[in-house]
């Protein structure tokens, strides 16, 4: 950010930012307050994914990669309607990707790779189209299920994660 002043005594201010959306790195500049995207990798945030991040229906790009954010994927992401790129790789979800993500229709450019979900990727939905193109945004999930993976989904397979969290759960409730 660089402070001038101006003809006149008027003071403004110019921003610049690079923002990396979907393998590309963009300058922005002129048009920085139109700019509806968040670059949080790389960054070592610990914690979940807050459930309060679905109010976030304007945001275009989001980029939470390579953080130690666990727990599961909260069901509020499919109201991000307006969301064309999200990268949630290289972190330690796990469960099971919310069915409520395929209605985000605009997504364009996906990465859950190397994580710990399981189950199935939900059928008929965009994520399944990305998963077509790209099956690498999924790799590195040992218990997720799809058509895309060599691998059967006959057997479920059971993420001992989930199931530790499970069981932790139903003691806490006992």
């Amino acid at each position: 950010m660089a402070f001038s002043v101006g003809v006149g005594g008027i003071a403004y201010y110019n921003e610049s930012l690079y923002i990396t959306i979907k393998g590309e790195e963009r300058l922005y500049t002129r048009i920085l307050n139109l700019v509806k995207s968040t670059d949080l990798s790389d960054n070592d945030h610990i914690g979940e994914i807050p459930v309060e991040i679905g109010a976030l229906v304007e945001l275009k790009n989001m980029n939470l990669s390579r953080n130690f954010l666990h727990g599961h994927i909260p069901d509020t992401v499919g109201s991000m309607g307006s969301l064309e790129s999200l990268d949630l790789s290289w972190n330690q979800l796990s469960g099971v990707i919310p069915q409520s993500m395929a209605s985000l229709h605009l997504l364009s450019h996906l990465n859950m790779s190397y994580n710990n979900l399981s189950g199935s990727i939900p059928l008929g939905s965009q994520l399944q189209t990305l998963g077509d193109e790209d099956p690498y945004i999924y790799s590195g999930n040992s218990y997720l299920c799809s058509a895309l993976f060599s691998d059967s989904c006959s057997e479920q397979k059971q993420n001992p994660v989930d199931y530790e969290e499970d069981v932790y759960v139903h003691d806490v409730l006992l």
